[in-house]
């Protein structure tokens, strides 16, 4: 048997007619092949990243495909642990948050650009190369020449746009993220309001790294990803990065040097914004998973092994 967790990132902006019933069997289908991750259902499509033993995923992709998905491009990575802790399937009026309401999926986007060419737009000096991603993430990594709008979450790029870029919706913009949705999202509504050459990495960077060799890479750094991989290198495996439980912020091996880091309390990020009753909480929440271990428990944050995951002891 292969000893790993294969996990798949997917999603299509594509009208779902009823979401609730989707949502059902999706969420029926993985509880019975012990896969878990998050997936998220709107009347504009479905986002997801879940991960399983690796026959379990290929299953899960065959039920995906016979749901009427009709351009699957999905992306692979492998863990030695299951990164994550449980299953969440959600219905939403978004599939990625920018705008309180789903979009027309028949109207434009920007264009694709396949990671074999958007080394040509990154040295190209008359593109404007936004990193869409939060500040949090642009932090570990991004390309060359890139220009972070500075935000702390993405519901705060259409203000970026709005009031930063509004007088520039005929200049050349190309725009990457992690698997694209963002882009994608932000593409729909740039092209709505007027911009006119908007382009957009197909896949995000996780699907430049999966293609491009790392002699030809123009990405520095690792790339944040939201499970408990924290971030992953350029071969897609788990980077150096941890999270700071009492911030949620990705924490570097150099931050946990720090006089301001206490492990699952907090870090020099959240030191001084966290109040003494928050930090005692944490303390508690700490000791008390400590007490689990010591009776033999199971505490519901693991991240098994696959051998722990094949016998249950997780």
């Amino acid at each position: 048997m292969e000893k790993y967790f294969k996990i798949l990132a997917f999603y299509e902006f594509i009208y779902i007619a009823n979401q609730h019933k989707l949502a059902d069997e999706i969420k029926y289908f993985c509880e019975n092949n012990n896969i878990r991750g998050v997936i998220i259902i709107a009347p504009e499509g479905i986002n997801l990243t879940v991960a399983g033993l690796p026959l379990s995923i290929s299953s899960f992709e065959n039920f995906i495909k016979s749901r009427n998905i009709k351009n699957y491009h999905p992306k692979y990575a492998t863990s030695d642990i299951m990164p994550f802790y449980r299953l969440k399937v959600k219905t939403k009026n978004e599939i990625i948050t920018m705008l309180d309401r789903s979009i027309d999926v028949d109207s434009e986007r920007g264009v694709l650009v396949d990671p074999t060419d958007w080394n040509q737009i990154v040295i190209d000096p008359e593109v404007l190369l936004l990193d869409v991603r939060n500040q949090f993430e642009v932090r570990l990594g991004s390309f060359n020449n890139s220009v972070s709008p500075k935000t702390s979450s993405f519901t705060e790029f259409k203000d970026y746009v709005d009031n930063v870029l509004e007088h520039q919706k005929t200049k050349k913009i190309a725009m990457f993220c992690t698997g694209g949705i963002r882009c994608e999202k932000a593409s729909y509504y740039m092209k709505k309001i007027g911009f006119t050459d908007i382009y957009q990495l197909n896949g995000g960077i996780l699907n430049y790294l999966q293609k491009i060799p790392q002699d030809d890479s123009l990405w520095n750094g690792e790339c944040f990803v939201f499970d408990n991989r924290v971030s992953v290198n350029h071969d897609l495996k788990k980077g150096t990065y941890m999270l700071c439980r009492g911030c949620n912020n990705p924490i570097s091996i150099i931050d946990t040097k720090s006089p301001k880091y206490e492990k699952d309390v907090s870090c020099p990020v959240c030191y001084s914004l966290a109040s003494d009753e928050k930090k005692n909480r944490s303390r508690e929440r700490v000791k008390q998973i400590n007490l689990s271990v010591s009776r033999n428990e199971i505490p519901s944050h693991t991240t098994p092994t696959v051998d722990e995951y094949i016998s249950g002891d997780y």
